[in-house]
């Protein structure tokens, strides 16, 4: 195993072992959850050198933790959230304290809305 792939599984495993991200999500929310965590960090880990991996690792980490915080404290409040309601709780994680431009408004919600009309389409 490499030194990135050790990295990675400390990382999973420490995401994994955290009841905070998926205290209020039912087993299949939680394994959407995670699935995406563990894919991101991947990406994010394996693809870094060799010598920043610990360190990028550490920030995506937390990026993610946060993330999945506000997600799962959102199902304490409701069990039907609206998309309107989770992107207006990760909002914050999202932006990383630098608001968001029109430009990148616009791109985002158009690129979403191709994202859903295709997974509904297809019954994804």
């Amino acid at each position: 195993m490499s030194s990135r792939e050790e990295i990675l599984r400390r990382a999973v495993e420490s995401l994994m072992e955290d009841e905070r991200l998926r205290s209020n999500l039912t087993d299949y929310e939680a394994e959407v959850v995670l699935n995406w965590a563990n894919s991101w960090l991947e990406k994010k880990i394996l693809s870094a050198p060799e010598e920043k991996a610990e360190e990028i690792a550490s920030k995506e980490k937390e990026r993610v933790r946060n993330l999945l915080i506000s997600l799962n404290n959102m199902l304490l409040y409701s069990r039907s959230p609206t998309l309107s309601m989770a992107v207006g709780l990760v909002e914050k994680h999202l932006n990383e304290g630098a608001p968001f431009s029109t430009k990148e408004i616009l791109e985002w919600v158009t690129e979403l809305a191709g994202i859903i009309w295709e997974r509904r389409r297809s019954g994804s």
